[in-house]
C-alpha cells in the first residue's frame, strides 16, 4: 500500500506552482479525468457527471476531450486571445461540436469578474453559431469551493469542490484493486483538503 501521506505527487509538486494555483489544480484534475476515462469510463461518468450537472450521456464519455486552457480568439475584440480554464468537448466525426462545456475554476474565495462569464458566454454563443449546435448544447459551470459573489450573467450551473471531493471518494471506493489509481485519487483529495477546497467533515458548504 502507497503512503500518499509521504509520498504525495500533486503536494509536493504544487509548491512549484504557487503563483498558479487554479491552473495546477484544474490541470491535475484533468489527468485524473484522462486516466479514468481511459481505464474506467464508467468510474469517470460518475466524475463528469456531477461536475457538468448531468451534461453529459454515459455512452458519450469515451468520445469526449478535457481541454485545459481553451485558447480562443475573439473577433469582437480587437483578436485578443482567452482563456478558458476548463473545456470538455464532444466532437463528432467531423470535428465538429455536438457538446461543449466551459468550466471556470476557482480554488479560493472572492469575486468574479463581469468580463470573465461574459467572455465565455460570448465564446459559447460563437461556437453555437459555427458548429450550428443548439443552446442546450453548450453548458457555463462554475467550480468553486464555496458560495461565490456572481456579477450579472449567471452560469448555467454552480458545483462546489466539495461534490467533486465526494463523488472522488465514491469513485476511489469503487476501485480498491487499482492501487495506483486509488493512490492517485486519495493525493489528489488530500491535496484538496490542504487547499481548503474538500473537507469530509463539513456539514454546511458555506464553511468551506
Amino acid at each position: 500500500m502507497i503512503n500518499e501521506q509521504i509520498i504525495n505527487p500533486f503536494i509536493r509538486l504544487s509548491k512549484w506552482a504557487c503563483r498558479q494555483g487554479e491552473n495546477y489544480t484544474t490541470e491535475s484534475f484533468a489527468i485524473l479525468l484522462d486516466l479514468l476515462k481511459e481505464k474506467y469510463p464508467a468510474e469517470c461518468f460518475k466524475v463528469v457527471k456531477v461536475l457538468t450537472n448531468n451534461f453529459f450521456q454515459e455512452d458519450e464519455v469515451k468520445r469526449i476531450n478535457f481541454n485545459t486552457q481553451f485558447a480562443y480568439k475573439d473577433p469582437n475584440k480587437n483578436n485578443n486571445y482567452f482563456f478558458v480554464d476548463f473545456a470538455i468537448e464532444l466532437k463528432n466525426n467531423n470535428s465538429r461540436y455536438e457538446k461543449i462545456a466551459f468550466v471556470e475554476v476557482k480554488i479560493q474565495g472572492g469575486s468574479l469578474q463581469y468580463s470573465q462569464l461574459s467572455n465565455y458566454m460570448d465564446e459559447l454563443n460563437h461556437l453555437r453559431q459555427q458548429h450550428n449546435i443548439p443552446k442546450d448544447k453548450t453548458r457555463l459551470i462554475l467550480l468553486p469551493a464555496a458560495k461565490i459573489n456572481i456579477p450579472d450573467i449567471s452560469p448555467d450551473a454552480i458545483v462546489l469542490w466539495r461534490e467533486i471531493g465526494k463523488v472522488l471518494q465514491e469513485v476511489s471506493d469503487d476501485l480498491k484493486g487499482d492501487e495506483v489509481l486509488v493512490f492517485l485519487i486519495s493525493s489528489f483529495m488530500q491535496y484538496l483538503r490542504d487547499n481548503y477546497l474538500y473537507s469530509t467533515s463539513v456539514k454546511n458548504p458555506s464553511q468551506i
